[in-house]
Formats: structure tokens, C-alpha cells, sequence
């Protein structure tokens, strides 16, 4: 049995009977007009000509019908004005019935009776109304759609001997769909047929090496001349003519044979394999970053940040009135398939403004390059935006980097924070912007030295210059500090006396506790 793609999620409707979706599979039995099935316009969106449209049918007796079983497909333009085809059911099997695109000529009655001659055509008139089959002493199990497949542009010509046999090995690398062309060339006398049309009948013969003497006929071509002449099948056609279980097929290939039209002679010219063209992937390039443009922690799964493209190359985002700031680092990648398995560019790219402002930013990302740029195109002023600093490293406790150490402003507009009873070690750490990652200074991990335990760390941040620095400062000035704390006074762990309502750590009478 031939393999068949169907277009997905296409409606078949029917006059008395529910709504389905192809692939469709039932009974619906013609024993007179009554009885239709109706393929919606949807359905033929994207169909192509050589697209089949595939029924399977079976006669049924009906005494008073003499032409024998018959089923007719229709388009539905004002009932039932244009018949496509009609199949003889002769015999259960699936009859393929092609669309094409070659204009016709139809009547069309108008509204008051007069009619007029349209052009048109099969594919264009199932596209606008869709199709209606409709039969008599027959019935239809099933109806499928085959998209006939595109194939790559250029084949493989394989090569043959003088007894027109083809070696498995060649066909390693061709399955299913994929397609060959038998190109023969008549050479000698155009000496035709009597008593019929201007040709004759050439038989092409494919069979195994072994039994070479035409074990499957798979087509007669009709001869008008001297010329060349092609037949073409594909993979899965050979093997069901061959038989999947022919073993001399299996093992060593096929060979081509031909029966000569009246007086004609001829040669083998050529065979020619194609590949059936891969599908376009399905890609998606999502612009993950910093939140406070993208809305989103640098989240691969956003869909608000995907991009648009109109060739499936340059990809593009867009936003509109975003508050930048002068001299700071905002960082984005661009992901595919909201993933991490693939983004670009390899560190994150990083761009600033020099004037706090509103902004239109344009992201392009170029994925055949891989190359990302960023336009950003002042729209209007914006009021410089306060914000809060915080110290994440890796001082100490269990949690290390989750212990946030809030920063405090000063009058100079530094903001400052010291972290006390830090031991012996080497530390990273970095400031955060507003609580949050989307943006941290420095770019990669700061890091201090500790050469005592129980020192304190002091930490200063400069907004104005990014700048980052620390300073260490021995224990010793803690020790003045306990002494002073046996008379009832609290001081956090910074040696900064506090008062009673201060939330946190706190020492008193030289014993830490914890204040909620």
C-alpha cells in the first residue's frame, strides 16, 4: 500500500452526517443523489496543483442503476455547477483523483436565470468553494488528501549497464517518496499504429537483476515521435511493484527493460534519483535578558520577546518607550526554540545609552551569520530613575550567595555596606541593582582578599562611574567594641551601635541574636 501525507486538520462536512476531519474514515453509501459528502474551502488552503485527492470505494447493488457505480467529485460553486471527475467504481480499491490548474471554461447562471461563460480552474475553484462528492450505487470508506512532495532541485544520475541494471548500493540513500526519472530516447522510424490517435505504446519493465525479462510492467508511454521520453516513480512505488519480499531485489537491485513501439527503435538515456526536499524547520529566536527591558529574568520561555521575520533569515524585536540610562550595561543573548541549547552571541551582548532618556530599541539578529546588533533611537526625556544597591557573595553562612548585605547612600551618592566577622579566604561577590541580577557590577565576579578571621569587609559602589571596591580591615577594632557591649548597648554586626528596633543581627552584652 502506497504511504500518503494528509494535510492536518482539515474539515470534511456532510449534508446529514457530523462534521469530521481528515484523514477521514467511515461508510457513507450512495444508492442515489440524495446522499453527499462536503469538503469545506478550508480544507484546500494550501493545496498545490498535482496534489491528489485519494477516495476509497466500492461498488454496491443497486438494480436500477445500469452505468454501474459511480462517484463524482464537484465544486461547490452555487450547488453544484463544475464536476472535477468521476470515478467508476469498479472495484474496492483508492482511486486518486489529480487537481490541476488548466483553465476551463464553465456556465455560471446568475441571479436572474441568464447565464455567462467563466474561466476558471479546478484548483481555483477548490480553494473559493471547496469540493462535494457525490455518487450512486457505490460507497466510500475513507478520503485522504497527498500533497504531492517538492524535490530537491538537482538528482543523482545513477549509473546503469548495457542491461539497464541499477545496483541496490546506489539506492542506499533513497527511501519512501523520494523519486526516480527513466529517460529513453527513440531513435529510428516514427512508422505509428493504424486506426488510431498520432503515437504508439512503448512498455517500460522494472523487475530484479535475476529476472530481468519484465516482471512488472509499471506503465505504457505513448510515443509522437522521435525524441526522449520519461517515467518517473518513486521509492515506495518501486517497492510495492517489486514486492518488499523479493529477495534478489533486496540483495542486488533492479533492472530496467523496454517493448519497442511498431518500427520504432531506442535507447536508454538516463536514470535519475531525487531527493525528496527537507522540510523548512520551524525556528523560533527569542530576545532573553535583563528584566528591566524584556519584563522577564532572562527567561528562554517568554514568548512576549520572541521575534519576527518576514524571510526566514533577519529576525527583528521591537519596543517602544523604555527608560535607558546613562552608562549603564544592559545584557541580552538571542535563544533558539526558547531554549539555552543555542544562543548568541557566546557572551552576552551588552549595549549602553549616553543620555538617560526614553527609547524605541530595535534588536536584529541575522540567523544565518549568527550577527546581533541593537539601534536604540531617542523618543523622549525621562527623569533619572533612584535606585537601590545590594552585596551578594560568597562571605559566609550556608547559603553564601542568597545572604543579600543592603547597601546604604551616603551623602556623596556612594553607596557603602561592611560585612563583619568574615574569616580567612578568598571571596567573590558583586552589586546588584534594585535586588535583582538583570543588572550587577562588575561585569564578572569582584574578588577580596581576607588574611584574618573575624575581619570586616567594606564594600563601596560608585552609580556614577559602575565603580567597585573593597576594603579589609582587621579584628582588632572589634575587641573594643564587645567590651562596650556588656553594659546592655546593641550594635550590629558592623560594630554600629543600633537601637531597640532594629531588625536583624544584633550583639549585645557580646552575644549575637537574631531581632524579627
Amino acid at each position: 500500500m502506497k504511504k500518503f501525507f494528509t494535510l492536518i486538520v482539515m474539515a470534511l462536512m456532510a449534508v446529514g452526517v457530523n462534521a469530521e476531519t481528515l484523514p477521514w474514515e467511515g461508510e457513507v453509501v450512495f444508492d442515489n443523489w440524495g446522499a453527499n459528502l462536503q469538503v469545506d474551502k478550508s480544507v484546500f488552503a494550501s493545496a498545490k496543483a498535482g496534489d491528489k485527492i485519494m477516495i476509497t470505494a466500492a461498488p454496491v447493488e443497486v438494480s436500477t442503476w445500469e452505468w454501474g457505480a459511480q462517484v463524482y467529485l464537484k465544486t461547490l460553486r452555487g450547488g453544484w455547477a463544475i464536476i472535477c471527475n468521476t470515478i467508476a467504481a469498479t472495484e474496492e480499491k483508492t482511486y486518486s483523483v489529480e487537481i490541476t490548474d488548466d483553465e476551463i471554461e464553465i456556465e455560471e447562471e446568475k441571479e436572474d436565470k441568464s447565464k455567462v461563460t467563466v474561466k476558471t480552474t479546478m484548483l481555483s475553484e477548490l480553494k473559493e468553494y471547496g469540493l462535494a462528492i457525490q455518487g450512486m450505487a457505490s460507497k466510500i470508506t475513507k478520503v485522504e488528501l497527498y500533497s504531492v512532495p517538492e524535490y530537491e532541485e538537482t538528482g543523482t544520475s545513477l549509473e546503469f549497464n548495457e542491461w539497464g541494471q541499477i545496483f541496490k548500493s546506489q539506492l542506499a540513500d533513497y527511501s519512501g517518496d523520494d523519486k526516480i526519472i527513466i529517460t529513453y530516447k527513440i531513435e529510428g522510424s516514427t512508422d505509428y499504429e493504424e486506426g488510431g490517435t498520432k503515437g504508439s505504446v512503448i512498455g517500460w519493465g522494472i523487475g530484479s537483476i535475476a529476472s530481468l525479462g519484465g516482471k512488472v510492467k509499471l506503465a505504457d508511454l505513448s510515443i509522437q515521435g522521435i525524441g526522449e521520453y520519461s517515467i518517473s516513480f518513486t521509492m515506495n512505488e518501486l517497492a510495492d511493484a517489486l514486492d518488499d519480499t523479493n529477495t534478489e531485489y533486496n540483495t542486488n537491485g533492479f533492472g530496467v527493460q523496454f517493448w519497442s513501439c511498431k518500427n520504432a527503435t531506442g535507447s536508454l538515456v538516463s536514470i535519475v534519483a531525487y531527493k525528496v526536499k527537507a522540510a523548512a524547520e520551524e525556528v523560533t529566536w527569542t530576545v532573553v535578558g535583563v528584566k528591566n527591558i524584556f519584563g522577564s529574568e532572562w527567561n528562554t520561555e517568554d514568548a512576549n520577546n520572541d521575534m519576527i521575520s518576514t524571510d526566514g533569515k533577519i529576525y527583528t524585536w521591537v519596543k517602544e518607550d523604555v527608560t535607558l540610562e546613562k552608562g549603564t550595561e544592559y545584557k541580552f543573548k538571542v535563544a533558539k526554540n526558547h531554549s539555552w541549547g543555542e544562543a548568541y552571541p557566546s557572551s552576552d551582548y551588552i549595549f549602553k545609552v549616553d543620555e538617560t532618556a526614553k527609547y524605541t530599541i530595535t534588536i536584529t539578529f541575522d540567523s544565518e551569520s549568527k550577527e546581533v546588533s541593537v539601534k536604540t533611537e531617542k523618543t523622549g526625556d525621562a527623569e533619572a530613575v533612584e535606585h537601590t544597591y545590594d552585596v551578594r557573595g560568597n562571605f559566609k553562612g550556608d547559603e553564601k550567595w542568597e545572604i543579600s548585605y543592603e547597601m546604604t547612600k551616603g551623602s556623596d551618592g556612594i553607596f557603602t555596606v561592611s560585612i563583619a566577622d568574615v574569616d580567612k579566604g578568598n571571596y567573590e561577590y558583586k552589586v546588584r541593582q534594585d535586588n535583582a541580577w538583570s543588572v550587577s557590577y562588575p561585569s564578572s565576579n569582584a574578588t577580596v582578599e581576607v588574611k584574618e578571621n573575624g575581619s570586616t569587609v567594606t564594600i563601596t559602589f560608585d552609580p556614577s562611574t559602575n565603580t567597585v571596591n573593597a576594603t579589609v580591615t582587621a579584628p582588632t577594632g572589634i575587641t573594643a567594641v564587645k567590651t562596650a557591649q556588656q553594659d546592655g548597648v546593641r550594635y550590629n554586626l558592623a560594630g554600629q551601635k543600633v537601637n531597640a528596633g532594629y531588625k536583624g543581627v544584633v550583639i549585645m552584652n557580646g552575644k549575637k541574636f537574631v531581632v524579627k
